[in-house]
């Protein structure tokens, strides 16, 4: 007996290969996604904006990485605590106005030089719904625990998203010195503070917008991860206890979906190979001063060397 109906999952053409580098942006299911390709040891950056929800934000990022030009001081704030910018995420705050600066401009220099060599790039949204900061009339990443009141919020249309988004293709495909293959997704944490309605408005629209995307473009593909946790899972056992963000176990799952249909089948040996290095190098020892232990460790050290030999192109680091 079947107790559940599967997501079906589309064969893509062509898949994800070591020694290609994935850009990975979005909300914070990109980032779950970006975690387990570096944990495979496959060459991705993810989010040098930080975690982005909205298609805006994705695309102000990506113009913001072709002029890698220094921070704007004025774009900067300090907002009671912390130095902050409203298109940088929280993580890139710092006590000391230069430390801020130090980060936000060496994430955006390194992608600058990460992005000439993308071959794929994932792009997850998150929402539809954006805050546009009054003074500047601008759409931003983050609010920082600004009032509300210095922003005007809004849902953005269908076509605002498609446009958005074929603006932020254009970029990469002009900065990449590689013909981009782009996925899309729609993260399947539910922005419950909209209201269920409201979220499900949301992400209707992403859904939309992307579809229109890959119907006309050929190089843009549609990964199912909304519906997998949504329609295949749906089961609140499979939610993390904030009942919004999926667990380890259903993002583990739909990440074997993932693997499964966008990683190149014939290296598989390689990644089940990295995952035997990674399991014994988690291992911990009972006793780590013991002769066995010590023993434990020259033969993974030995069959990692073997293994960088063999395959010079894929970092063990």
């Amino acid at each position: 007996m079947k107790f559940r109906i599967e997501t079906e999952i589309p064969d893509y053409t062509p898949q994800i290969r070591y020694g290609e580098a994935v850009l990975s942006l979005g909300s914070c299911f990109s980032v779950e996604m970006a975690s387990r390709l570096k944990r495979l040891k496959y060459k991705v950056i993810a989010n040098p904006a930080g975690i982005t929800f909205n298609p805006i934000s994705i695309e102000h990022t990506l113009k913001m990485i072709k002029t890698d030009d220094s921070l704007p001081e004025e774009s900067v704030f300090f907002n009671g605590s912390v130095y902050c910018n409203l298109h940088f995420h929280g993580c890139f705050n710092h006590v000391e106005k230069e430390e801020h600066i130090k980060k936000v401009e060496s994430s955006l220099s390194k992608a600058s030089q990460f992005i000439k060599n993308t071959r794929f790039v994932i792009l997850t949204l998150g929402t539809a719904y954006v805050h546009e900061h009054k003074e500047s009339g601008q759409i931003v990443n983050n609010c920082h625990k600004l009032p509300a009141g210095s922003f005007i919020k809004r849902r953005l249309g269908v076509t605002e998203i498609y446009e958005s988004l074929s603006t932020s293709l254009a970029l990469i495909e002009e900065l990449s010195d590689h013909k981009v293959e782009a996925l899309f997704a729609v993260s399947p944490v539910r922005h419950s503070k909209e209201g269920l309605h409201a979220n499900q408005l949301s992400k209707a629209s992403c859904l939309l917008a992307v579809d229109q995307l890959c119907v006309e473009k050929a190089h843009c593909h549609y990964f199912p991860s909304y519906e997998i946790l949504v329609d295949e899972l749906r089961d609140y056992r499979y939610y993390k206890e904030d009942m919004v963000h999926p667990s380890g176990q259903a993002a583990d799952f739909i990440f074997e979906k993932f693997s499964s249909a966008l990683l190149a089948e014939d290296e598989q040996d390689i990644r089940q190979q990295i995952e035997k290095i990674n399991n014994a190098k988690a291992h911990k020892a009972f006793n780590p001063d013991s002769e066995q232990h010590k023993l434990f460790l020259e033969k993974l050290k030995e069959e990692t060397e073997a293994f960088c030999l063999k395959y010079p192109h894929i970092d063990m680091g």
